[in-house]
């Protein structure tokens, strides 16, 4: 993602690289186990994205209470296979011993 944003600004990577150099000359070098600025923003932005899709999504039911209804249609599919399922094994003849009775 912020692969294209460092080639299409790179003056403004420059400003930044050099004002945060004394800022950063104190950092220590070795850096285990922490991820790269750019690898951080990456999954900011990836996960706020994923945030506005769920908001637009919401907001869309919202608007539209028919955009639900093919999540809907799907519940009351479950339930009726649920039902249909119960129904089945409460019918089913327990196992064990079973007498004839004559």
């Amino acid at each position: 993602l912020l692969e294209d944003e460092r080639d299409s600004f790179p003056q403004t990577l420059a400003s930044f690289e050099q004002e945060s150099r004394t800022v950063l000359a104190g950092a220590p070098r070795d850096r285990k186990g922490l991820l790269k600025l750019q690898d951080v923003l990456d999954e900011y932005l990836s996960l706020k994205a994923e945030r506005q899709a769920r908001a637009d999504l919401t907001d869309a039911f919202r608007r539209d209470p028919s955009a639900g209804h093919p999540v809907t249609s799907v519940f009351e599919n479950l339930m009726v296979l649920l039902d249909d399922y119960t129904t089945l094994r409460e019918a089913r003849p327990k196992r064990g011993r079973q007498v004839d009775h004559l």
